[in-house]
């Protein structure tokens, strides 16, 4: 059997993802892993591309012809994850140490209740610090500060990895007691400065029209942006299962390729693509480089290539291989990330496991068709909360039925009424929805049994995704 590129590259992703989570808990020995990436490159010397069997041959054959990828990407995404682990902290010298530094803010600040985390970057270096700062004073990106304070190390607890965790981010220290004074403004990237400059001008704009509660959801929903809603509204989304609508992820992309596909009967398809990828690196500027955000533009990214090219689309592979780009330019986001691995996990159930699921619901309504995409994301996610969080929510999916059909409409809506004039008019009809969303949401939110502790170890997470391959094996068979 000759393998395709397609599959090439999602042995390869595949491998790759699981050499990196597998580096993140793990030392393994450089000389073996260079030596096993020795023996794969031999292998492909000798046997070519793939072997000559056809295309009923049996799993001996398929091992034969997969196996050597898979042990390139395996020990390649080892080797990076442990570079990037042994990358030395440039904070060392000064940990525990009162110090004086200019520095320049490298994000918007993280906005809480009552104070604000500030990431800077010291002149000449390349990691960053944390700064927590009273909201007294008011920081943005690309303000010159000189702090001083005490740099410390960030803590390890118990059952949270938070060095690990701030890597992800290239913050390796933080900074107390810190005193922080602007020297200058507007010294960063100027493009991104505009960019945050109009998203700024946005937050103003729907707080104004929706007021607190209703505008952080709308800004949620949109762009990610909902620092500065009520605990007590965000512990009702939790308890629910309905954090995912207030995060950015392939949905709003893919709202936007959408609208892109009709334009190009305007436009033309070259100038609609030319547009959608400008559209998306904007968008991804202004809702943030997370990882959800990237891992959704990435996709989108290769739609439009595809269509550019008149190739056809695989979403499976496309997630597969944009998660293993992410891991070899970021390898931290594997495991010490749990977006990714939510984002990814959701991903992936609806891509596989929606058919089934439409098939057992039925796919003739709105509210079945919803049933389905929240029991496929629900049975890929639900371990990996169990094991981060340690919670499982026994509503999710009723919730969500009432909850994810209304995200569209929303998300129109609440763009439309930034609109001058008319936008008042729009921002009234999706006050309504907001309302009824916040309604639905606290409603299945009040009985004590919607969220129970249910907490499982790595192995089971491991196991239960093992379970789900067979299964899919056994429903999809060879398709």
């Amino acid at each position: 059997m000759r393998l395709s590129a397609h599959r090439v590259l999602v042995a390869l992703s595949v491998s790759l993802l699981g050499g990196v989570l597998f580096g993140s808990l793990y030392t393994v020995s450089q000389p073996w892993l260079y030596g096993a990436m020795a023996v794969a490159c031999a292998w492909l010397g000798v046997r070519g591309y793939g072997s000559s069997a056809s295309a009923t041959a049996g799993w001996r054959v398929w091992v034969s012809a997969v196996m050597p990828w898979l042990v390139l990407g395996f020990c390649v995404g080892c080797l990076r994850v442990q570079a990037a682990l042994a990358e030395p902290n440039q904070y060392a010298a000064v940990l525990g140490s009162k110090v004086d530094l200019e520095a320049l803010v490298v994000a918007e600040p993280d906005i809480r209740s009552n104070y604000q985390l500030v990431t800077i970057r010291p002149n000449g270096a390349t990691q960053n610090l944390l700064v927590t700062m009273p909201l007294a004073n008011r920081y943005r990106y690309g303000d010159a500060v000189w702090v001083r304070g005490k740099v410390v190390a960030p803590k390890l607890f118990d059952d949270f990895d938070y060095p690990g965790y701030l890597a992800r981010f290239n913050v390796f220290g933080l900074v107390r007691y810190p005193k922080m004074i602007v020297l200058q403004q507007d010294k960063g990237n100027w493009l991104v400065g505009e960019l945050f400059a109009f998203k700024r001008e946005v937050v103003k704009r729907v707080l104004y029209l929706f007021g607190q509660e209703q505008g952080r959801l709308l800004l949620g929903i949109l762009i990610g942006a909902k620092q500065g809603l009520p605990q007590t509204t965000v512990d009702t989304f939790s308890r629910t299962g309905t954090s995912h609508i207030m995060a950015v992820s392939g949905f709003n992309i893919s709202i936007l390729l959408v609208a892109l596909g009709y334009a190009s009967y305007v436009l033309g398809r070259r100038a609609s693509n030319a547009l959608g990828v400008l559209i998306v690196v904007l968008f991804v500027l202004v809702a943030g480089p997370t990882s959800s955000v990237l891992r959704a533009a990435g996709m989108g990214m290769l739609v439009i290539l595809a269509t550019t090219g008149r190739r056809l689309y695989m979403p499976i592979g496309a997630l597969l291989c944009v998660a293993a780009g992410m891991a070899l330019i970021n390898p931290r986001v594997v495991y010490w990330d749990v977006g990714f691995q939510l984002s990814g996990a959701a991903t992936l159930g609806i891509l596989a496991g929606m058919p089934a699921f439409e098939r057992w619901f039925g796919a003739r309504h709105k509210i079945a068709e919803s049933l389905a995409v929240t029991a496929a994301a629900i049975l890929f996610t639900v371990p990996i909360s169990m094991w981060r969080f340690g919670t499982l929510s026994t509503v999710a999916l009723v919730a969500n039925a009432f909850v994810v059909p209304l995200v569209p409409f929303v998300m129109a809506l609440g763009t439309l009424s930034l609109l001058p004039f008319v936008g008042p008019g729009f921002a009234l009809l999706c006050s309504g929805l907001l309302q009824f969303i916040l309604w639905v949401v606290a409603f299945f939110a009040h009985p004590t049994w919607a969220s129970v502790q249910v907490s499982i170890s790595g192995v089971w997470v491991v196991l239960w995704y093992v379970g789900l391959a067979v299964c899919a094996y056994i429903v999809y068979g060879r398709r």
